[in-house]
């Protein structure tokens, strides 16, 4: 009996230890955030189930084109992302590109000027056959954060990009889709960080009067 009895105790803390051990990984999981990119530095990746939580204030889909290739960017400006370990929005950016002949090797984003900043990119990822980064840069100011890839060809897309950030306010700017016969230039949201980036309203406005807003969904509470 007492042995039966040691047998069954120690079955039963074994499951307990088992099943605390995966309520760690499911919160150490659900909680990862990006790498860290000052300016100047290169990071890999990473993966991570990133953003968890809060909601949309704005998204914008705007379409672009070079001599080799068109396409469209989808950016996306998110408040209450839990994983964010930096206290501001985050920012999820997706390119596809939908024709041309060649391929893109990647993406350069403007506006972090003075701002902290976490990267990655979303997993799992969607849709089936999107591309994710092999690796980001940070330039020396600070302004881009870019992300490469082995190349995205006509009819995939890039995987979802999250940039963390400290952010409190966001707006207008402007990203390159990079391309070695002339890189085309495309309207992204981004962190309202150092002087001289537009407001968000008056940056929307301008954007409508242009013709290229193609959708801004507010966040209500």
């Amino acid at each position: 009996m007492n042995a039966k009895f040691k047998s069954t105790s120690l079955s039963m803390v074994t499951c307990c230890f088992g099943a605390l051990a995966m309520l760690c990984l499911q919160i150490n999981v659900s909680h990862a955030q990006g790498l860290p990119l000052a300016p100047g530095g290169l990071v890999p990746g990473p993966g991570i189930p990133s953003p968890v939580g809060g909601g949309p204030l704005a998204s914008i889909s705007i379409p672009f084109a070079s001599a080799s290739f068109t396409g469209t960017l989808t950016s996306t400006v998110i408040a209450g992302d839990v994983s964010n370990p930096l206290g501001g929005l985050t920012f999820t950016y997706q390119y596809s590109i939908t024709g041309g002949p060649d391929s893109s090797g990647g993406i350069s984003l403007g506006g972090f000027l003075g701002i902290l900043t976490d990267v990655g990119y979303q997993v799992p990822i969607t849709p089936l056959g999107a591309v994710p980064p092999a690796f980001e840069n940070r330039s020396v100011s600070g302004d881009n954060i870019d992300f490469f890839f082995s190349g995205i060809p006509v009819g995939s897309s890039s995987a979802l990009l999250v940039v963390q950030t400290s952010a409190q306010s966001f707006g207008i700017n402007t990203s390159t889709v990079l391309d070695s016969t002339g890189s085309p230039n495309v309207a992204e949201l981004a962190p309202i960080g150092l002087p001289g980036v537009p407001e968000p309203a008056s940056a929307v406005f301008v954007l409508l009067g242009l013709g290229v807003m193609a959708s801004v969904r507010r966040f209500r509470k």
